[in-house]
């Protein structure tokens, strides 16, 4: 370039914003790294459901009926074993208890657990058909127009609205099922929500 001759700013100027422009279009298409997604907050668990004395004697008896609700509606009657079996879950008493009275329906009736036993404990030498093998012969000549027995466990509470029930049931040698019933409060009202099967002989 000769000396004296004037810098053409306005080519500076244009060959600067072509630099630019090269830059900014080479930063927008250059790949960008993705974001790292946000962790979750902890949230620690809920503390676990655990029903006081009070909670219980005030639950119980609702539980119970709700349970029973389908033999209490049923042709003849059951009879109920007075003490409960093992429970589905913890309670606040370690010990099976006992029944809260009211158990009784026109299609329950509760018995001695002793008495139920005793019928039981000599079998009947004169009936060796298949149903009434044991002492059941024993037992319908108690309460012939029976249909069996029934063994419930007192509820476990998982949650404050939701209860859990063992309900055994036998009619004869060999024959009978049990379930585990899972009961739910709707307003004031306990309902069984679910029945699942333990065990069938």
């Amino acid at each position: 370039m000769p000396k004296n001759q004037p810098i053409d700013w306005r080519n500076i100027a244009s060959i600067t914003l072509l630099w630019v422009a090269a830059i900014a279009g080479a930063a927008l298409l250059w790949p960008q790294p993705k974001a790292l997604p946000m962790p979750a907050p902890v949230i620690a668990p809920p503390e676990p459901f655990v029903p006081s004395p009070a909670f219980e004697a005030t639950n119980d008896l609702a539980v119970l009926r709700a349970a029973l609700q389908r033999q209490c509606k049923g042709r003849g009657y059951s009879v109920l074993s007075s003490q409960p079996i093992a429970n589905a879950g913890s309670r606040s008493d370690l010990k099976r208890g006992t029944f809260p009275n009211g158990l009784d329906c026109p299609g329950v009736k509760v018995v001695d657990s002793d008495l139920i036993e005793a019928l039981f404990d000599k079998p009947d030498p004169h009936k060796i058909d298949f149903k009434f093998r044991g002492g059941w012969a024993n037992f319908y000549k108690k309460y012939p127009d029976a249909s069996g027995v029934i063994y419930l466990s007192l509820p476990s509470y998982p949650s404050a609205n939701s209860a859990v029930v063992y309900l055994d049931r036998t009619g004869c040698f060999r024959c009978g099922a049990g379930w585990e019933l899972v009961l739910v409060r709707v307003g004031k009202t306990w309902v069984v929500r679910d029945e699942k099967p333990r065990w069938i002989a």
